[in-house]
């Protein structure tokens, strides 16, 4: 079985210790490898306020299940380009998405890239083009350039002469100031690095920067650029240990291109240690966006915002979710202001969802309730009714409850599938059922029932019974005779 795809493009030390993080992580738990920072107290929480939500798109229109994808947002066309990844093999195709429309566009040629995974895209906004570097192509690593032009619909293989080694798990984002592509860290064929390059698209030209004080080698990673502050943002990453353990990075980093500068930040708090996650910034909160990846504790689905300007990581509250993950990828798209999310490794296999993270729209559309017992009108022989039924909402269905008569309302079990027993009196009574949506929105349902003394009933279905059998047997002798052609001689 493929627990990762690194062990398809990776040394077998590299898969080895995935491997292993899995097999520690269920039966250790947090004693699973070495993080690197000792994690902060578990009451310790800062959260945003859930007028946010994660959206799924319902278009039919899309890639088909990847992970190990790249992405990356033009600007300029207002797509989001996808290239590559990992299903059963490495793929190339390359897919634009609408947000307007909310399609996907397979916009694949024969003149792209080679198939591969574990690659990485930035947008140069200057020169108009999405620029893709490495990855991993039926067991080697790639160090070829690419350069996509959405306009025209081409890729061009760049081939500049000085270029990084081939590497996969590598990360990479636009520096708008500098007007420079900004790559860190990646596996090599042999080991993990910890490099910091420089893609100029005018000259054709990469350049290793060497700067004095540097995150320390990882793969897995992921940066982003921070636009109001001239910073690119690193966070996480994973790397293997003699002994074939894997450690998982927190760190916080920053990097500044004109003073080739990095520099360790130190937020009070953090995402847990983890690799293989996705992140973008958003521009106009001025945030980093940060989602899912691998922890010690397996797939992650957790939303994070980064402020820079405070050092500040903060744990979101979406009211709803993409269930955990790992290999996805995120951009962010300035029209609509929504950072996308597609793909990746989820509890049910590789996934072609597409999902956005952005503020929650009015909801004044109410629950569907139904109640499937008791139904209207039924005769009840004793003091304890079974209510139950179903509900469902076009965002989540918070509470079901039900009152009987003029009671006190009582919450019922479950909302999707719910039900309840209730104790009633005698008599006719009104059965009233409402189910609340998250948005405060109300449906309701009213079932009117009648209790009767246990054997009052048994009484009435014997009566029933009787009553029944004696009409059955005059009907069946009706219809005998009719049958008997001799029958009115026979009466004479």
């Amino acid at each position: 079985m493929r627990i990762y795809s690194m062990s398809m493009h990776a040394p077998s030390w590299l898969a080895l210790a995935f491997v292993t993080a899995f097999i520690l992580s269920t039966t250790w738990g947090p004693n699973f490898g070495r993080l690197q920072d000792s994690p902060l107290p578990q009451e310790v929480h800062v959260q945003v306020s859930s007028n946010l939500t994660w959206t799924e798109s319902a278009s039919p229109q899309r890639p088909p299940a990847v992970a190990e994808h790249s992405m990356a947002y033009d600007a300029k066309a207002n797509r989001i380009l996808l290239f590559g990844g990992y299903a059963n093999q490495p793929t190339g195709e390359t897919w634009a998405y609408d947000p307007v429309g909310d399609a996907w566009t397979n916009r694949t040629t024969a003149q792209g890239p080679p198939a591969r995974s574990l690659a990485a895209m930035a947008y140069d906004a200057e020169s108009d083009r999405v620029i893709l570097f490495g990855g991993a192509h039926v067991g080697s690593n790639l160090d070829d350039t690419w350069s996509y032009d959405y306009d025209s619909n081409t890729w061009t293989n760049l081939n500049p002469v000085v270029r990084p080694i081939g590497r996969t798990g590598h990360a990479m984002t636009y520096d708008n100031r500098s007007d420079r592509v900004i790559l860190f860290g990646g596996y090599s064929a042999v080991a993990p690095l910890g490099e910091t390059w420089s893609f100029d698209f005018n000259r054709d030209n990469w350049t290793q920067l060497n700067p004095a004080v540097s995150p320390s080698s990882r793969g897995l990673n992921a940066i982003v650029y921070d636009h109001e502050s001239d910073r690119v943002i690193m966070f996480g990453g994973s790397v293997e240990n003699p002994g074939s353990s894997v450690v998982l990075f927190k760190e916080t980093w920053t990097y500044d291109f004109g003073g080739n500068v990095w520099r360790r930040m130190n937020p009070f708090l953090s995402p847990s240690a983890r690799a293989w996650h996705g992140m973008a910034y958003d521009s106009a909160t001025d945030r980093t966006v940060l989602f899912g990846g691998i922890d010690e504790n397996g797939s992650n689905g957790e939303t994070w915002f980064y402020d820079l300007n405070r050092d500040l990581w903060i744990r979101a509250t979406p009211l709803v979710s993409p269930s955990p993950r790992t290999g996805h990828a995120l951009a962010y798209e300035v029209q609509p202001d929504r950072i996308i999310l597609f793909g990746g490794r989820a509890p049910g296999g590789t996934s072609n969802e597409t999902w956005a993270l952005g503020p929650v729209l009015p909801d004044t559309t109410p629950p569907i309730l139904r109640v499937d017992a008791p139904t209207e009108g039924a005769v009840i022989g004793s003091s304890s009714l079974f209510v139950q039924g179903t509900a469902s909402d076009d965002r989540a269905v918070a509470r079901v409850e039900v009152q009987a008569g003029s009671s006190d309302w009582v919450l019922a079990t479950g909302t999707a599938k719910w039900s309840l027993v209730l104790t009633l009196g005698l008599g006719q009574i009104a059965i009233h059922v409402r189910a609340t949506d998250t948005s405060g929105n109300v449906a309701s349902v009213t079932v009117g029932v009648t209790v009767l003394p246990a054997g009052t009933v048994a009484l009435i279905i014997t009566s029933i019974g009787l009553t029944g059998f004696a009409v059955w047997f005059a009907w069946h002798i009706r219809e005998k005779r009719k049958r008997d052609p001799l029958h009115r001689y026979r009466r004479a």
